[in-house]
């Protein structure tokens, strides 16, 4: 056993040990300690005086037989230098012990690694981190092309799970060129990496394009490893092939559009023109491109039309139009739209132009202004106004001109609908909604036969005055057959109006003085039987009195209704339209005419059904029209005759048959009847049935008639029956 001198710890050398900051001690081949300096001494937690000439194992009992243990003994036994890690468990300190063995036993040098193990274990773990969290796939493999280490994105691109992947080579499932994993790809992948793509199918059978990068791994000379890199392109592959399906689409459109289309750089040149540009203007291609926009439009332009621009994100886009002199001499109107396009960065890329003839539509234009111009004029010369009603919107609209005939103008209200409610009498106001709501509610159930919409109604005008307005509107469908809008005319009749009512009581004071003979004849008999019975008065006494008093009452009662309806005819009434039976009505007249008939040897008949003729009217508008027609029946028939007056009541009509024995009428004269101052008479003016047509009309009813020479003729009165329920206006 060597002797351990406590005296050779004071050599040079030893002294020198013993400062070091790393731990050493030397060992003979029996584990026993022949130096120890303070830095190890520390770390064993015991004076190296106290350790020299101890067994290793004996003071450090649990590191016997463990891999601490095994590695210091192969060291000896093999004597070859070896490493090794140890972390202190109690202490949580990381050691790193050299161990250099030798013939007389092994010497140990070791020290603190705990920061640089910390470090290294941070990186592992941020490494771990990008390398799994990563949103490209990132694989690892060893020099043999063998997966490693798979990220969760990898194994999505491929469909399988990580497990399935790791052992396996990268040809299995990404298919690659020829030369992988030696030959050129891997003497490429020594100095710059390796780009690669490639198309995959996946687990489930679809497929995949993938862009890969691989990177070696070297240490000193050597490729240790790889580390690969995968995008999945597919998107990406899709979008570029339709962006090229798009870009030749477009130039196919562009080397075959009839519009010029032109790219200009951000500095204003011209960088393509299509070659409808030769066709359009007589230039070639070569004559614009490279060419500075502004010079070009210098050298063709004429004159300028309007333009606009408008911002609108990232672009601008504007128009602009221009008379440009075509290369043959000849001008034509372009029209030039274009868009700037900016990048992310707020840099002008490119401006888009496209430059399309608008000559005929220019022309179009024109035409419709001098077409609206003379519509203008026409209606300002014929005094009509014109309104329109948007059914969807319930948007109302007025024309200057409606204004201007109403005595207002455009300005003074907000909208038409303000105007309305101003201007219209409030009476006619709501008889026109009722009947535009009617007239909706019919053609929303199906129908068309009322699509046309005529009324008058009151104003007051911008003068004050109180005017008749005569509106007349149609509905208007678009091309899939529905109704949108009711467009109307409105013209001031009041003037017309009075015209009218000054024909009607010149007629009435005709026709009173026509029957003067007649009710001069009718007077007289119940005068004569008064004058009788008032002598037999003076004698009467006693019942034969009371008789005699009644006799004369309805003599007096029979002269009040003649001079009645005498008055009738005389005098000017107000329109006052209530429920009337027409057949009573007609019988009265025909009563009162019967003393003219008597005289003319002419017999009335009346017929009237069952049913009362309900029609809501004004009495003694229609009194007129029978009073003229029967008047006229009468005196077609001058060596006397028959004349039936037979009235009838339908669902929705009411009929008014006046039938006579005369002469009939012609043709050719048939067809002018109620043109004013035509008549068949001798000492007619025609106007009587005129106003009795008008009158008819106002009733929204019609007259025909039915003649043939030789076998009488026939006025038939249509008029619409009475319909409970339905909103009539009681004056007009």
């Amino acid at each position: 056993m060597p002797d351990y001198d406590q005296e050779q710890s004071h050599l040079p050398v030893e002294a020198a040990m013993d400062r070091l900051s790393d731990g050493f001690m030397a060992m003979d081949r029996s584990w026993r300690l022949v130096y120890i300096n303070s830095a190890a001494s520390r770390l064993l937690e015991r004076e190296p005086a106290g350790l020299i000439g101890r067994v290793v194992w004996e003071e450090v009992p649990s590191h016997l037989h463990s891999q601490f243990y095994e590695v210091f003994n192969r060291s000896m036994r093999d004597q070859t230098a070896m490493i090794l890690e140890y972390k202190d468990r109690y202490m949580e300190h990381w050691y790193q012990f050299h161990l250099y063995p030798g013939q007389d036993g092994l010497s140990v040098f070791f020290h603190d690694i705990t920061v640089m193990k910390r470090l290294a274990q941070g990186a592992e773990q941020y490494f771990s981190t990008l390398f799994d969290q990563h949103p490209y796939g990132v694989c690892a493999l060893n020099t043999e092309w063998e997966l490693q280490r798979v990220n969760q994105s990898f194994a999505n691109m491929t469909g399988y799970e990580p497990p399935e992947l790791i052992g396996h080579k990268l040809s299995r499932f990404l298919p690659l060129q020829d030369g992988y994993p030696t030959g050129d790809f891997a003497l490429k992948a020594a100095g710059e990496g390796i780009q690669h793509c490639s198309t995959i199918i996946r687990k489930d059978g679809s497929a995949a394009n993938l862009e890969c990068s691989f990177l070696p791994v070297i240490v000193g000379a050597d490729i240790v490893a790889y580390f690969g890199i995968c995008k999945d392109i597919t998107d990406r592959i899709i979008t570029e092939k339709r962006l090229e399906e798009s870009e030749q689409r477009y130039k196919s459109l562009s080397e075959n559009a009839q519009d010029v289309i032109l790219y200009m750089s951000p500095k204003g040149i011209v960088e393509y023109v299509s070659p409808s540009v030769s066709r359009l203007l007589g230039y070639e291609q070569s004559d614009w491109v490279g060419r500075h926009t502004g010079d070009i439009v210098k050298d063709i332009a004429v004159s300028e039309g309007p333009r606009r621009t408008d911002q609108c994100g990232a672009s601008t886009h504007g128009a602009a139009s221009y008379q440009i002199r075509h290369r043959n001499g000849d001008t034509i109107w372009c029209e030039i739209t274009y868009k700037k396009i900016w990048n992310e960065q707020g840099e002008l890329v490119r401006t888009v132009a496209v430059c399309r003839d608008i000559s005929a539509r220019r022309q179009a234009e024109e035409d419709l202004r001098r077409s609206k111009d003379n519509f203008v004029l026409a209606q300002q010369i014929a005094g009509l106004g014109h309104y329109e009603w948007y059914l969807v919107s319930g948007h109302r609209e007025w024309s200057d001109e409606t204004y201007r005939i109403f005595g207002y103008s455009r300005e003074q209200f907000a909208d038409a609908e303000e105007a309305a409610r101003f201007i219209i009498h409030p009476e006619d106001l709501e008889m026109i909604q009722d009947m535009e709501r009617q007239l909706l509610s019919g053609v929303s159930d199906g129908g068309r036969q009322s699509e046309m919409l005529e009324y008058e109604f009151r104003i007051r005008h911008g003068s004050g005055e109180t005017r008749t307005i005569y509106a007349i509107a149609r509905l208007l469908d678009d091309e899939d057959g529905r109704f949108v809008r009711l467009f109307g005319t409105v013209r001031d009749v009041t003037g017309h109006k009075q015209t009218e009512e000054l024909l009607r009581k010149s007629e009435k004071l005709k026709m009173a003085g026509q029957l003067a003979a007649g009710i001069a004849h009718e007077i007289r008999n119940p005068l004569t039987s008064l004058k009788g019975f008032s002598k037999l008065q003076r004698h009467a006494t006693g019942e034969q009195a009371d008789r005699y008093y009644q006799i004369m009452e309805t003599e007096f009662t029979r002269i009040e209704m003649i001079l009645d309806e005498l008055l009738v005819l005389a005098k000017p009434n107000a329109a006052c339209y209530k429920v009337w039976d027409v057949g009573l009505l007609a019988g009265e007249v025909a009563e009162l005419l019967s003393s003219q008939a008597i005289l003319s040897n002419v017999v009335i008949q009346m017929e009237t059904g069952n049913a009362p003729c309900l029609v809501n009217c004004d009495k003694n508008q229609l009194k007129q029209v029978f009073m003229n027609v029967i008047k006229n029946a009468i005196e077609a028939m001058p060596g006397g005759g028959m004349l039936l007056v037979a009235t009838t009541a339908g669902p929705e009509h009411v009929m008014v048959n006046v039938t006579d024995s005369g002469a009939g009428i012609p043709a050719d004269k048939l067809a002018r009847l109620g043109e004013p101052f035509y008549t068949t008479k001798e000492k007619g003016t025609g106007l009587g049935l005129m106003v009795s047509l008008k009158i008819i009309e106002e009733h929204h009813g019609r007259m025909e008639f039915d003649s043939s020479p030789g076998r009488g003729t026939t006025v038939s009165i249509q008029l619409p029956a009475y319909q409970e329920g339905a909103a009539y206006a009681e004056t007009s």
